[in-house]
């Protein structure tokens, strides 16, 4: 019976990771589009803000109706930030059940009961375009949105337009949030002294070396 337990619990932890992915995915897609937007804002303000308005004065009736780029800069900051920081909190959060499911495959497996799946299995056999993407998901993303969101910052601080209070702590803590995330998945210093290939440290994998 414990050992039945112990399984219905793995299999109801899988299920959530899947439903953890699955979020994930879809707030890397919301991420990438405010990122595309931001970008388009910074380069085509007028374009932008034109396409916004008319968007208001259609589909609201709102003839006289004026937004103009420093209320749709600010605007897009804390979305911006709003979608980093679940995007982080989630990614964060996968990792670490990635390595609770990993210990309780390992305890059904001291149980008779040998389990692999995302575990041995999973580090074993770890194809190369999944590495690609883990490398986009734990450095690519946060040093991209790091970089935007320091230049954007001191280009406030000279510029000094708009709401540059507001926007100087959006982007603050866009960036202190990006590089807390960095430190989080790559700067574990207990993982870099390990004995296990650099490749897996990467991957985030810990318990062994599958190079």
């Amino acid at each position: 019976m414990e050992v039945e337990n112990l399984y219905d619990h793995y299999k109801d932890t899988f299920q959530q990771q899947k439903e953890y992915i699955a979020k994930r995915d879809r707030l890397t897609i919301s991420l990438l589009l405010t990122v595309v937007l931001f970008a388009t804002l910074l380069s085509n303000p007028e374009t932008l803000t034109t396409c916004v308005n008319q968007y208001i004065k259609n589909n609201y009736q709102i003839e006289k109706v004026m937004i103009d780029f420093s209320i749709l800069h600010t605007g897009m900051i804390y979305l911006l930030l709003w979608f980093i920081l679940q995007y982080y909190q989630i990614c964060l959060t996968i990792e670490k059940q990635y390595c609770y499911i990993w210990e309780l495959e390992e305890e059904l497996t001291k149980r008779n009961e040998f389990i692999s799946r995302e575990g041995l299995a999973y580090a074993t056999s770890y194809p190369l375009l999944k590495n690609v993407a883990n490398v986009l998901y734990a450095w690519g993303i946060p040093i991209g949105i790091s970089a935007l969101s320091l230049f954007r910052l001191i280009n406030e601080c000279k510029t000094g337009e708009g709401y540059i209070i507001l926007d100087s702590l959006g982007l603050a803590l866009i960036f202190i949030l990006s590089l807390l995330y960095f430190s989080d998945r790559n700067l574990n210093w207990h993982i870099w002294k390990s004995n296990i290939g650099p490749l897996n440290k990467l991957k985030g994998f810990i318990k062994l070396d599958v190079d």
